[in-house]
């Protein structure tokens, strides 16, 4: 019976005992019990009246807390007051109390339901409420605002871009590059290596290597010569359609690093190097456009191609500027 007893009490924590053989004194009133009384905790009361003055107030509605509750920064709140200080979902707006925060521009608290939505192709955050595309693509409300859908806007981005980066980088090449707005099957089909939410351009520079012999006769005798041309040279920029504007600059800046490249280090092996010298172009350009919370993914970007590429590049770009950037690549040349 007394194994009974105590399991009621782990449960409850109050019960009614037979009045002890010593006289005991309420822990709120302070008169003399007679008779029954209540102990919770150890503490004797009288009656439940003077028990339930000893429970806590709702710090907001001020309802008498009796079952369970919360407290934050010393206060108590009942179960539904406390909502208000939880953090709200981005998606669907309701106060929760855990979630998922997802680092793009900004930090993004999602609840846990909305966590698990497709994420959008460009900022990479769920895309609550957002579209898919026919290419099976989703963007984000947010992203879809300045979705570029248009060729001719396309261009014009891209012209002003090129212009800025030779302006304030210095870094431009006289190149007819082709401009090609293009669905993600189109991107996964010149670029085997596609990863999703990371490659929304591509840099592509084909041409036709031809190499001829040439035998030079001299009064020390014969000799061979080689010499190596290109024809049908083109150089094309393909991007991913409904790109927001913000990020589609941040794009062209990149390939455009790429087109630097090919022009003055051509013989830079090292795609670290290669991806991490365009992702300081991208850097930099976000910041000529005045958004640089764009560069928040750049710079806590883990890939080791992109991510540990910039942050080498960036390092020798704190250290001596862009023309120490240049030495870096003219060294590692082949």
């Amino acid at each position: 019976m007394s194994n009974i007893c105590f399991k009621l009490f782990l449960v409850f924590s109050v019960f009614f005992c037979a009045v002890a053989a010593r006289a005991l004194n309420c822990a709120q009133c302070g008169r003399k019990i007679r008779g029954k009384y209540i102990n919770v905790n150890g503490k004797a009361y009288c009656s439940r009246a003077c028990y339930m003055k000893t429970l806590p107030k709702c710090a907001d509605c001020g309802t008498l807390l009796k079952g369970r509750y919360y407290r934050r920064d010393g206060k108590a709140y009942c179960t539904e007051c406390i909502k208000k200080y939880w953090p709200v979902c981005r998606g669907c707006g309701r106060h929760v109390r855990s979630g998922i925060v997802f680092k793009s521009t900004d930090d993004m608290f999602f609840c846990e339901d909305c966590a698990r939505l497709p994420k959008c192709f460009s900022c990479l955050v769920p895309a609550y409420k957002g579209y898919k595309l026919e290419d099976g693509r989703y963007i984000c409300r947010e992203c879809a605002k300045t979705a570029v859908t248009n060729m001719d806007e396309a261009v014009k981005i891209f012209n002003d871009v090129r212009k800025k980066m030779g302006q304030r980088l210095g870094f431009s090449t006289n190149h007819r590059i082709k401009l090609r707005m293009v669905d993600v099957q189109a991107m996964q089909r010149r670029s085997p290596g596609y990863s999703h939410g990371i490659e929304l351009g591509l840099f592509m520079f084909e041409a036709i290597v031809k190499t001829t012999v040439k035998n030079k006769f001299t009064l020390t005798g014969n000799r061979q010569e080689t010499e190596t041309f290109r024809e049908n040279v083109s150089y094309s920029i393909f991007f991913l359609n409904n790109t927001p504007k913000k990020k589609l600059i941040e794009v062209f800046a990149h390939e455009l690093g790429h087109d630097y490249m090919q022009e003055y280090y051509p013989d830079v092996l090292s795609v670290k190097f290669k991806e991490g010298f365009c992702e300081l172009c991208a850097f930099l350009m976000n910041k000529v456009y005045g958004q640089p919370k764009m560069n928040r993914r750049i710079i806590n970007n883990p890939d080791l191609t992109y991510g540990g590429g910039f942050r080498i590049m960036y390092g020798l770009y704190n250290e001596g500027g862009l023309n120490a950037v240049k030495r870096f690549l003219r060294k590692n040349s082949h």
